[in-house]
């Protein structure tokens, strides 16, 4: 199976790392191969919506992106892994998201699994309702 994980955090070696990292040692001790793209390193704008990638066939934009999509058409799995931020994922894993419109007609296909990894830390259990 090919995976594609992508990464949120913007701390190295925090929390996320870590689960990111065993998630990729336990998929390739099983068989699978596994892409991690960090979001929060990578070079990326945010969607202009201006709906070139639907006339075009590609998102205009030359940014770090472009090296996602290919893996992204390929997965048979995509993997997210974030930190909660105010009860939600973290913007640098949201705006790589946005930008999965330039492919979403080819990653919509029958079969394709996704996953969430959620980091997060407040003494509040109530925090992790969402």
């Amino acid at each position: 199976m090919k995976i594609v994980l992508i990464t949120g955090s913007p701390h190295r070696h925090g929390a996320s790392d870590l689960l990111a990292e065993k998630f990729t040692e336990g998929a390739r001790e099983a068989g699978h191969e596994v892409y991690r793209f960090d979001a929060a390193f990578a070079r990326i704008s945010p969607c202009q919506a201006c709906l070139r990638c639907t006339q075009e066939g590609r998102c205009v934009q030359n940014d770090d992106m472009q090296t996602l999509y290919p893996h992204l058409i390929e997965a048979d799995a995509i993997v997210f892994c974030t930190p909660t931020y105010y009860h939600a994922p973290s913007a640098q894993l949201l705006t790589a998201v946005d930008r999965f419109f330039a492919v979403v007609s080819a990653i919509q296909s029958p079969g394709r699994e996704a996953a969430l990894m959620v980091t997060g830390g407040n003494p509040d259990r109530s925090f992790f309702d969402g």
